[in-house]
């Protein structure tokens, strides 16, 4: 003896109550994809399980009939929904409002159908029976095709769930499988209650959703699948701005994502060409890497149509030794290589500037200041033009450092091995203060650092840094202090200090309207002591201030 039309009707009731629990983090994550069609999809499975249970509480033959054609319209939409749900996780973007449309057509025409029945006898073949409170439908020949187009689209979704979860990793890899496991015991048991005939009078389905129910609690609350959005290796490759093609061990083109199709204007019959054919111009460069000679990142220009762009282009091997094949990674860099040529002709241009026209007439101007010196006995002319005479040394000094940052920054880096007491001396010796009140007592170890070439000038320009900003007498200490790794080299004043104007900038690497300095040498110093893979601080000292230089020991 089976159990009773109660406690059936009671088993769908609370099935389709408890599936109502999704629909909370369906909403939390309602921006998610797949989120609505798995809405969806619960809203079906409510209605189809609501509606069976009526049917069994209520032995009504004209109430069944309405519950049972209603049931059917849930059981479409679970379908449905299931369908856009494996669409939208794996492939969000081939969600198009056209293929809603045309599921929406199809849902309506069957329940057309459906309801109009008795003018066609296509859906039921005959007339409803009773079998106590459950209802007995013989079934026509449009109502298999619904049930047949309906399992092909759970049909499709699990396949396609499945295949994600093969091709996919970690978390996505988990969430992929446990989705397509969990609708196959509500597939099952929708199947045993239509094939069965007499084993059974009532629809088993929601006893199997029960069991998919604990599947898909695990998905949600285990697999994240809400929480977590993870994106597809192939959606994510899809959707790069950078270029990404991939070639066989032939060098054949077996895949190209959209931007490489838009920027090299690729046929749609790509798959199997060379890639030499596939791009109209091909660097030499890439040709190297095509026949497998180099596999560092390099920039190139290419054209593209009829431009000239500039690509940084990666190769990353499939498989062992590339035994699979190579994936090109194409990123434009046309924007940046255009603002670099520009902040090169512009620091040309500020150098040319500097070095000619600003030297010259600063020239210019010195030389009147003098000729004015000398033909006045005006003490206050004479303050005056002093004064001049001082601020156009200190511009023609600019001028200097300025070409010395300019030397600095453009040399290819050269590392050299030198005696730091070299560099010391051969500082002290080129370094003429305009003040005879200056003393430099050295105390240096005998080591040797590593340094860019030039670097003496660094610590020419800490020893000019001590006696600009100090009146005098000016005390000035170089020392070192040596570890095993760095030299820690000391150049100490007692004058009055830095202003924090000059050294701020220096500190936070960058000159502002409202924090800018007048120390050239300071930056001077900055970029050679970089350069040298070292590092630079200043601080204020009691009195004075004090330059450190941290570099890079050789070992002996």
């Amino acid at each position: 003896m089976g159990p009773s039309h109660l406690v059936v009707g009671s088993g769908q009731a609370i099935a389709g109550v408890l599936s109502l629990l999704f629909l909370k983090p369906v909403y939390e994550n309602r921006d998610t994809p797949g989120a609505v069609a798995f809405g969806g999809t619960i809203i079906g499975v409510c209605i189809w399980l609501w509606c069976l249970a009526v049917g069994n509480f209520i032995g009504n033959r004209l109430v069944s009939i309405i519950a049972y054609k209603l049931s059917l319209l849930g059981a479409e939409i679970t379908a449905v929904g299931w369908f856009l749900l494996a669409i939208s996780v794996t492939k969000p973007d081939s969600v198009s409002w056209k293929t809603v449309k045309m599921l929406l057509t199809w849902l309506a025409s069957i329940q057309l159908l459906i309801w109009t029945n008795s003018f066609h006898h296509l859906v039921f073949s005959g007339e409803f029976g009773m079998a106590g409170t459950v209802l007995v439908p013989e079934y026509g020949v449009a109502f298999w095709i619904q049930v047949a187009v309906s399992y092909g689209f759970v049909a499709f979704g699990v396949g396609r769930l499945t295949v994600e979860a093969v091709r996919s990793q970690g978390l996505r890899q988990n969430q992929m499988a446990l989705l397509a496991v969990c609708s196959l015991p509500f597939i099952v048991a929708n199947i045993v209650t239509l094939t069965t005939g007499g084993v059974t009078l009532y629809d088993i389905s929601p006893f199997g959703y029960i069991l998919s129910a604990l599947l898909l609690t695990i998905v949600l609350f285990k697999g994240y699948f809400l929480d977590v959005t993870t994106v597809a290796r192939g959606t994510a490759v899809q959707k790069m701005n950078d270029a990404v093609i991939t070639v066989d061990q032939k060098n054949r083109v077996i895949d190209a994502n959209r931007t490489a199709l838009e920027m090299f204007d690729i046929d749609s019959d790509y798959t199997g060409r060379q890639a030499v054919a596939v791009f109209d111009v091909v660097d030499d460069e890439i040709e190297s890497r095509l026949a497998g000679r180099i596999d560092d990142e390099i920039e190139v220009s290419i054209k593209v149509n009829s431009e000239k762009r500039y690509f940084s282009v990666s190769v990353s091997p499939i498989g062992q030794d590339a035994a699979k094949g190579r994936v090109f990674v194409l990123r434009d860099i046309t924007d940046l290589k255009r603002r670099e040529l520009e902040l090169s002709m512009l620091k040309d241009v500020y150098s040319r500037v500097f070095r000619h026209n600003v030297k010259n007439e600063l020239n210019v101007i010195r030389g009147h200041l003098d000729l004015i010196t000398k033909h006045t006995e005006k003490a206050n002319v004479q303050r005056s033009t002093a004064a001049a005479i001082d601020s156009s040394n200190r511009l023609l000094n600019h001028t200097q450092k300025a070409q010395q940052i300019k030397q600095v920054l453009d040399t290819n880096v050269r590392f050299l091995e030198c005696p730091l007491q070299r560099l010391v001396s051969a500082a002290v010796s080129t370094c003429h203060p305009e003040r005879d009140a200056v003393s430099v007592r050295v105390a240096v170890t005998d080591v040797k650092v590593q340094v860019v070439e030039g670097f003496e000038v660094a610590i020419e320009n800490a020893i000019e840094n001590a006696v600009e900003h100090n009146s005098e007498p000016v005390q000035v200490d170089i020392q070192t202090e040596v570890t095993d790794e760095f030299v820690e080299l000391y150049i100490t004043d007692d004058g009055d200090g830095i202003p924090p104007n000059e050294v701020t900038p220096l500190q936070e690497n960058e000159e502002t309207a409202l924090s800018h300095g007048s120390g050239v040498g300071l930056w001077l110093m900055r970029w050679y002591v970089d350069r040298s893979g070292g590092c630079l601080n200043i601080t204020q000292s009691e009195p004075g201030t004090q330059v450190k230089m941290t570099l890079p020991k050789v070992s002996s």
